[in-house]
């Protein structure tokens, strides 16, 4: 019993010299950046922007819905479409911001805005395994389009901003 309680102590102690002798700092941020740039085919975010939410629709088509903050997070941009086809985009700022609500009964952040008519909501569930990331897209006369991700979205949700408001949920113009 004692020469295994010292192995488990001594084996971690050996990982980290190994890891410590087979990559140096600038290979570990090198690697690092890779896996940024290859996370990036996911969000129509670009490179100084914070996603706050993004998802791929699960579609033919692989559309992308992301929410992105600006690098001084003072605006934000709504965009839909893929990477080298936006079909609708909307900027927020203090004077127009974007909606947030956390309805905790559905453990749920919506974000939510209007849009010639339309109104758009966003819902991303708590991280739990399975759940996945939707957009409800509601027509002036009162339909509903809900499109889901592939995925739950696993990003900034919570990015403070003056073009992102928080609301209770009495006040949110949800479903």
């Amino acid at each position: 019993m004692k020469l295994t309680s010292v192995i488990l102590v001594s084996l971690p102690i050996f990982v980290i010299s190994a890891c410590a002798n087979t990559y140096d700092k600038s290979e570990f941020s090198h690697k690092t950046e890779t896996y940024a740039e290859e996370k990036s085919s996911d969000s129509l975010c670009i490179a100084d922007e914070i996603p706050v939410v993004s998802c791929e629709i699960d579609e033919p088509q692989s559309r992308v819905v992301s929410i992105c903050g600006s690098a001084d997070s003072q605006s934000a941009i709504y965009r839909f479409g893929k990477e080298d086809k936006v079909e609708l985009s909307k900027h927020f700022s203090s004077r127009e911001p974007l909606k947030r609500t956390l309805v905790y009964s559905a453990y749920t952040t919506y974000f939510h805005f209007k849009n010639d008519g339309y109104r758009y909501i966003i819902g991303v569930p708590e991280e739990a395994y399975g759940v996945k990331a939707f957009i409800d897209i509601v027509s002036p006369n009162g339909s509903t389009n809900t499109k889901e991700c592939t995925t739950n979205s696993f990003a900034e949700k919570k990015l403070v901003s003056p073009a992102i408001i928080d609301l209770e949920e009495s006040k949110a113009d949800l479903p």
